[in-house]
């Protein structure tokens, strides 16, 4: 079993980095076996919590004399107690704890991943650099705990471009381009569906919040999100940073795989739910929850994209789902 273990006092503003980083590890779905602790200020009740382990991985603020927001990682069981005082472990007290669980046989492999300070002092918030680095640092944990993990601290210049899309739809189907990018080499392809598809298919006309995905490979996005510096909130994820908030409400497309919309976006590939597809999910809103104002949404992506339609599929579609006479009469609606 891996043990990730997060020191520090959040009272006491960078040094309770360790114990933010492991409750974003805790909101994700991680490899079995791997099990993630607040282990407050530390003390002796560390050995407690390291039993039975294999491997424990601390987290914590460490002064290593370099620049705030700085981080490395630390192999302390090849490491001195000597040298680990010199890092400064503020009052944890690991170099004691190490030194007894030696003395005791009872030592697994210890990893330390120390975040270098800007202030230590009461207060709640991180410093901006001790927080810009906690993207990188759940990143780095997430790698050392699985193979397949997704490491993705958000670049400084990717992160700049977003800021430079005014909010809204662009800047959201940006994103989206940078989030399949990275999850491509796992095999994930995310998929847009609901509000912000209709959002793109009425070029801006339909106003959303959020993006909705479908992604069979859930655990893997959630991975990629946490490592980007989104926070869970629920079903959502959030970035105050980015003015972007994420929902995976589905694991399977409704709809045809080999319909999903390609949209190329800056070299990066975007994936929405196909035009026909999104158009009986409105007519099913439409039909089957009253919703008159879904049933104006599919009739303006029909206008807007009539010549691209293929209707043989469509009515096959809203037939199967007993929307057939609410197309019918849209188009009729439609007729000159």
């Amino acid at each position: 079993m891996t043990i990730i273990l997060g020191l520090g006092n959040p009272l006491m503003g960078d040094d309770g980095v360790g114990i933010v980083a492991v409750e974003r590890l805790a909101a994700l779905d991680l490899p079995p076996g791997v099990e993630v602790v607040d282990g407050g200020t530390g003390g002796l009740t560390l050995l407690h919590l390291m039993e039975g382990a294999a491997r424990v991985i601390f987290v914590d603020a460490v002064d290593m004399g370099r620049a705030p927001g700085a981080i490395a990682c630390f192999d302390l069981n090849r490491v001195d107690v000597a040298e680990q005082g010199a890092l400064s472990l503020h009052e944890t007290g690991l170099p004691q704890v190490l030194a007894l669980g030696r003395e005791l046989g009872v030592l697994p492999r210890v990893i330390l991943y120390g975040v270098q300070p800007a202030c230590v002092a009461p207060g709640t918030r991180l410093s901006p650099n001790v927080k810009d680095a906690l993207p990188e640092l759940v990143g780095r944990i997430l790698r050392e705990v699985g193979e397949h993990a997704i490491l993705f601290p958000m670049q400084t210049e990717i992160l700049e471009q977003l800021k430079a899309i005014p909010a809204g739809w662009q800047r959201r189907l940006y994103f989206m381009g940078v989030l399949g990018e990275v999850l491509a080499p796992a095999g994930v392809r995310p998929v847009i569906v609901g509000g912000n598809a209709v959002e793109f298919y009425t070029l801006g006309g339909y106003a959303t919040a959020d993006i909705d995905l479908v992604v069979a490979e859930r655990a893997e996005v959630d991975r990629c999100l946490a490592a980007m510096g989104f926070t869970r909130e629920g079903r959502h994820w959030f970035s105050e940073e980015l003015d972007l908030a994420v929902e995976i409400p589905g694991s399977a497309l409704a709809g045809d795989p080999e319909r999903v919309t390609e949209v190329e976006i800056d070299g990066r590939l975007v994936y929405l739910i196909g035009l026909e597809d999104l158009i009986i999910d409105r007519l099913n809103a439409l039909v089957h929850w009253r919703s008159a104002r879904d049933g104006e949404w599919a009739e303006q992506m029909l206008a807007l994209h009539f010549d691209e339609v293929d209707f043989d599929y469509l009515r096959r579609r809203a037939q199967g789902e007993g929307v057939g006479d609410a197309l019918q009469a849209i188009l009729n609606r439609m007729e000159p």
